[in-house]
This record gives C-alpha cells, structure tokens and sequence, in this order.
C-alpha cells in the first residue's frame, strides 16, 4: 500500500528525521539494528522505532516499512503521510490552496498573477536578506538567481494546490539552529511566512502600521506589492499558505 511512498527512502534520510524530530539514538544488543527512543513527558515509557543498520541488508527494505508504520501509529499519522516527511527532510516547502467552490479551477489569468506574485515574494525576499530596504527600484541579481532556485512542483487535491520546493543541501549541519548556517532559500521562506503573519494581524488590527514598522522582518514595499498582486486577482476567493 505505501510501497510508491517509500521509494528512495534512504535510512540516512529516516535517522536524520527522526534526530531532527526529538528522537535519540539508544544502546541495543543487536549490532544489526538501531533503535530510536522518544519520551514525551516526564514518568512515561519512551516510544521505540526499530530500524536496519543497514541497507545493505536483505531484509531492511521491509524494516523501513515496519518503521514507518510504527511511526504512524505514535505520530496519529498515515504511513504514507510519514514517508512524505521523511522524504521532505532535505527541501523547503510553500503549500498554497485556493479555496474554490466545488468543480470550479481558477482562469489562466488568475494563475499566472498569482505565480508572478510568488515569483516577486521570492525575489524581494532574497533581496531584503542582502540588504534591507523600504523598497528596491531594481531587483538585485540575486534575488533573480533565487526564483530560478524554487521549483515548482505538483499540484495536489483540494479546490486548487500547488507547492513550491526549494532544496536545502545543508541537512546534516541542522542549518534551522543558527542563522550563519542557515541557508538563503530557508530565509527567504521564513521572512515570507512572518509577512504573511504581520499582514494577518494588520488586518485584524485595522492597522498598516503593523507591517510597515516590521518590515526589517517582513514585507517590505516590494514585497506587499506583490502580495497584493496575488490577492487582487483571486478577488473574494480565500487563500491558504
């Protein structure tokens, strides 16, 4: 049933999820496997996930399923929902839907302001992390190099979704724990998603002050212009990110 999910399921990505994850490598008498071990409060037994030591073993392919199922199980989660997760260690992800009525999907029109809008988040982004400004009468260089990063990839069920992945290399030095390591495409994501939270709160405040005075953290000019952008064209239908 989940055989597609686990496809290039490599056991480096499965270790590292879980050491990302809160979970912590234990002592076993089993030189052939590696066990995981997750307390969740104080005075609990610990939850256990059993993996192969290695791939090259004949039997781990069907270890991983296990593990992945266990998961599942403690996480309240689908196997297929895990494997998707662990496939995703290496890669950030924006996940936007648009919240249609049944059987309708949005004109070319509309989507391709919405993508130019994206496209521009991502630009000004990049260009707000090299310097910071109220506005930019150019993009810099480098904010074009990174729209040429992002990838977008498939759509999936649900009124209309789509997902734009952007690769982090960096996994194994933990680059969300400091903001040297911290790669641009992760920054970039983050500042999106705080402008997002500012222009949020603005709203509800009735108050724009809220996102001009947190612009060193947010949207800049440029910025909410293309938010508006991708706003505009959807007219009354809602957006989730």
């Amino acid at each position: 049933m989940i055989k597609s999910a686990l496809d290039n399921l490599s056991l480096e990505k499965f270790t590292y999820y879980l050491q990302s994850n809160g979970w912590r490598r234990v002592p076993y008498n089993n030189d052939r496997m590696i066990v995981f071990a997750r307390t969740e409060a104080e005075g609990e037994s610990s939850d256990l996930v059993t993996l192969p030591a290695s791939e090259k073993y004949s039997d781990s392919a069907v270890r991983i399923a296990e593990a992945v199922k266990r998961l599942a199980d403690i996480e309240e989660t689908t196997p297929q929902d895990i494997a998707g997760r662990i496939q995703s260690t290496e890669q950030d992800i924006i996940s936007l839907r648009l919240l249609l009525p049944p059987n309708e999907l949005p004109s070319v029109e509309v989507t391709s302001y919405l993508f130019q809008g994206l496209r521009n988040l991502i630009i000004y982004g990049a260009c707000m992390e090299k310097t910071s400004k109220r506005r930019f009468d150019q993009p810099l260089k480098l904010g074009k190099e990174q729209a040429r990063h992002f990838q977008f990839a498939h759509t999936f069920q649900g009124s209309f979704g789509f997902t734009i992945e952007s690769q982090v290399t960096e996994t194994h030095s933990f680059p969300w724990r400091n903001d040297h390591s911290r790669p641009l495409q992760r920054k970039v994501l983050e500042r999106i998603t705080r402008g997002f939270l500012f222009a949020q709160n603005a709203q509800q405040k009735q108050d724009s002050d809220e996102i001009s005075q947190n612009f060193e953290q947010g949207f800049n000019a440029n910025m909410c212009d293309a938010a508006a952008e991708m706003l505009q064209a959807l007219q009354d239908t809602q957006i989730l990110y």
